[in-house]
């Protein structure tokens, strides 16, 4: 808008959080419309017709806490976005957290049953869940709006074949089938435009062993085959369970492949292996 520009170094986190929070907002009212939910009544400060009850359900202290964080500390940060600027139309967001730890099947049936019976959710957030499949009934059954980043197709065919009874629930990213089909065709573009330090179209690839991660390594092998490429080899581990990094990256090393793609969702897997690649890499790009 005139007026309205801002050098890099003028970014503010409320500059960089407006639009973002606005389009949280806008999808929180159209959500509440569609489904003729009635927010709560009672005033509080920050919005003078009432509240909402936003529940955030994350993994903040179990084996994923570093990505559960993070998640939480984005939905925390629009939430009071939203209420700086005067609520959402006109109403408070009261935020409650839920730590679904490990993100099991049985935590995260309990946290979201605490979310629709005792917090009594107008709306509920949360980012990735590794059992995910529970909470997707519990929510539809409450008739509480849902918005995730799952991330995964069997979610998508789930909502498409029964939208009557999930019209409430949103997954807000693309599905993971998207990944790896991606990567193939940026990196054989990369290539082909002289931006690696290659010409040969190699790769090798690592592959978690869990439905997500063997989506995305079957989506880029099946693409980079069909560009040309060569798989020099193949491997699959069980994410969040590799003692030593070791034997699977040195079949990699003796191979030298231009590409080494992975898909391991764990971020201590990632640390890790990226500390044992770091202590003698070939000349590879390597994707995690």
């Amino acid at each position: 808008m005139a007026g309205d520009s801002f050098t890099r170094r003028e970014v503010t986190r409320r500059s960089l959080l407006v639009g973002g929070a606005a389009a949280v907002g806008g999808l929180v009212v159209g959500g509440l419309a569609g489904g003729a939910l009635a927010p709560k009544s009672s005033t509080t400060a920050g919005g003078s017709r009432g509240s909402l009850k936003v529940v955030g359900i994350f993994p903040t202290g179990g084996a994923i806490a570093s990505d559960g964080k993070e998640m939480a500390n984005g939905v925390k940060l629009a939430v009071a976005e939203i209420n700086g600027r005067g609520g959402l139309i006109g109403y408070n967001l009261d935020y409650v957290e839920i730590d679904d730890k490990d993100s099991s099947t049985d935590q995260i049936t309990t946290a979201f049953n605490r979310a629709v019976s005792v917090e009594k959710a107008d709306v509920i957030f949360s980012g990735y869940h590794l059992a995910s499949g529970p909470e997707f009934d519990i929510v539809a059954n409450a008739g509480a709006l849902y918005y995730n980043v799952n991330t995964q197709i069997a979610w998508v065919q789930r909502y498409k074949g029964n939208p009557g009874k999930y019209w409430g629930i949103f997954q807000c990213d693309p599905t993971e089938s998207w990944y790896g089909q991606g990567f193939a065709y940026w990196v054989d573009g990369a290539l082909n435009a002289g931006l690696l330090n290659s010409k040969v179209k190699t790769c090798s690839i690592i592959s978690g062993k869990s439905a997500y991660g063997t989506v995305i390594a079957t989506g880029f092998e099946t693409q980079i085959k069909q560009l040309g490429w060569t798989v020099l080899t193949n491997d699959g581990v069980s994410e969040g369970a590799v003692p030593d990094w070791g034997p699977v990256l040195s079949k990699v090393k003796q191979a030298k492949p231009t590409v080494l793609f992975t898909s391991d969702f764990s971020p201590a897997d990632d640390a890790a292996m990226a500390k044992a690649w770091a202590a003698s890499p070939t000349k590879t790009l390597v994707y995690q």
